[in-house]
C-alpha cells in the first residue's frame, strides 16, 4: 500500500464524488450490479490507495455509522414514548405483554381492506403488535418511568446523531488528523480502555446505584410509576438512596468504613425471586469492579511518560505491520466482537440482568437468536477479511 504524502480531502460536493458504487455495467442483465452497488462503495482502495486517505475515510465513516445507530435508537425511544403500552406494562409486567406500533383498523384510503389481525390483545385494553426486542425490560432496569423521559431520550439521540454527522464531515473535509495520530496504537488503547470502558463502566455503576435501584425498589413496592421522582431528583437527593442502601454514603467511603457500602454493592449471587433477574446491587458491583480493572489496564501501555508496555514496539520487533493492514484490523475486531456477541447471548439467558426478562419466553428466545446471528455474521466476516489481508497485504 502506498504511503501518504500530501493528502488533501476533496470538497464536500456531489460533483466531486467518485463513481465507485454506481452501476458501472452498460447492460444490466443480472443481479451482479446489486452486489456491486453495496460492495464497491465500501472498497476504499477503489477510491484512493494512499494510506492517510484510506485511514481518514474510515475514521470519518465511523461517525456516519454512529449517527445511524443513534438515529435508530432514537426511533425506538420515540416508538416507546408515543406508540406503546410501556407505562401500563411497567405497572404490571407479569400480566401485560410488551406491545408497540398499533396499526389502523383499515388501510388508510382503502377502508375495504381490514387489518385487525395485526393488532393483538397484549393486556390492559391495548391492541398492538407484541414486541420481543426486550426494550421494555432494558428501560425498566435503566429507570425510565414516564413517556416524557423516553421522549427526551429520543430527542437526545437524534441530536447526537446530527452531531456525529457533522463530526464526520468536519474531521474529513475541514480538519483531518495526522497519520501519526491514527498510528498511535498505544495511546488509542490507553484512552479506550481507561476512558471509554473504565470510566464508562464506573459511571454506569453510579447510575444503577443512584437511579435504577431506588426506582426498582419503589416499583416493587407497588408505587405508581407516575409518582416516582425523575432521575435527576433521585440523584440530587440522598434520601431515596437510603431506602435501598442505608450505608452507601460518602462519609463511609472516606472514613474507610467500606463494610457499610455493602448495602449498595453486594455479591449475593443467584436471581432475585420477584423479578427473576440478577440483583441490581450485584450488577452495580460488577460494573464498579470492571471499571477499576479497565482504568488500571489502560495504564499498561506506554504513552507520553515512557512507562508501561510499548505495543507498537512489540509489533515492530515481530514485524507485524498491523496498522498498515486495514483488513487485518477489521478481521481481528470482527472475530472478537462476534465471539463476545455469542457469549452475551448465552449469558442473557442464563443470568438475565434485566427485571422480568425470563417471564417472557418469546423475548428470551428472540434475544438469544439475535446475538447468535450477529456473532455468526461477524465471525464469518472476520474470516473473510483475514483472507483479504493475506491476499492484499
Amino acid at each position: 500500500m502506498a504511503s501518504s504524502t500530501s493528502f488533501v480531502a476533496p470538497n464536500a460536493s456531489f460533483e466531486n464524488w467518485p463513481n465507485v458504487g454506481r452501476v458501472a455495467a452498460s447492460k444490466v442483465t443480472d443481479t451482479n450490479w446489486i452486489w456491486a452497488l453495496h460492495a464497491d462503495c465500501h472498497d476504499f482502495r477503489a477510491h484512493d490507495t494512499r494510506l492517510h486517505a484510506l485511514t481518514a475515510r474510515i475514521f470519518a465513516s465511523h461517525f456516519g455509522h454512529l449517527s445511524i445507530v443513534f438515529a435508530w435508537v432514537g426511533g425506538m425511544f420515540m416508538s416507546g414514548a408515543r406508540f406503546s403500552n410501556y407505562l401500563p406494562w411497567l405497572d404490571r409486567p407479569a400480566l401485560y405483554r410488551p406491545g408497540a406500533q398499533p396499526v389502523p383498523r383499515t388501510v388508510p384510503g382503502i377502508p375495504s381492506i381490514a387489518q385487525d389481525v395485526v393488532n393483538g390483545d397484549v393486556g390492559g385494553g391495548f391492541a398492538s403488535i407484541q414486541i420481543t426486542s426486550g426494550l421494555f425490560f432494558i428501560w425498566r432496569s435503566h429507570g425510565f418511568t414516564s413517556s416524557s423521559q423516553l421522549f427526551a431520550a429520543s430527542i437526545a439521540s437524534v441530536v447526537v446523531a446530527l452531531v456525529m454527522l457533522v463530526g464526520g464531515w468536519y474531521h474529513y473535509h475541514v480538519v483531518t488528523p495526522r497519520l501519526e495520530w491514527f498510528a498511535s496504537i498505544d495511546s488509542a488503547l490507553n484512552h479506550h480502555l481507561a476512558g471509554l470502558f473504565g470510566l464508562g463502566s464506573l459511571a454506569w455503576a453510579g447510575h444503577i446505584i443512584h437511579v435504577s435501584m431506588p426506582t426498582q425498589a419503589l416499583l416493587l413496592l407497588g408505587v405508581d410509576p407516575q409518582l416516582i421522582p425523575a432521575p435527576h431528583r433521585l440523584v440530587s437527593s440522598q434520601s431515596w438512596l437510603q431506602l435501598v442502601a442505608p450505608g452507601f454514603s460518602l462519609r463511609n467511603l472516606f472514613t474507610l468504613n467500606w463494610e457499610a457500602l455493602g448495602s449498595g454493592l453486594t455479591a449475593l449471587g443467584g436471581l432475585q425471586p420477584t423479578t427473576e433477574s440478577l440483583w441490581l446491587s450485584d450488577v452495580a458491583h460488577h460494573h464498579l469492579a470492571v471499571g477499576v480493572v479497565f482504568i488500571i489496564a489502560g495504564h499498561m501501555y506506554q504513552t507520553d511518560f515512557g512507562l508501561g508496555i510499548s505495543l507498537s514496539g512489540i509489533l515492530a520487533n515481530h514485524r507485524l505491520e498491523l496498522f498498515n493492514s486495514c483488513h487485518l484490523q477489521l478481521a481481528l475486531q470482527l472475530a472478537i466482537l462476534g465471539s463476545v456477541s455469542v457469549w452475551v447471548g448465552h449469558v442473557l439467558v442464563a443470568l438475565p440482568a434485566y427485571p422480568f426478562l425470563l417471564t417472557d419466553y418469546a423475548t428470551v428466545l428472540s434475544v438469544f437468536t439475535h446475538h447468535q446471528w450477529i456473532g455468526g455474521f461477524f465471525i464469518v466476516g472476520g474470516a473473510a477479511h483475514a483472507s483479504m489481508a493475506l491476499i492484499y497485504d
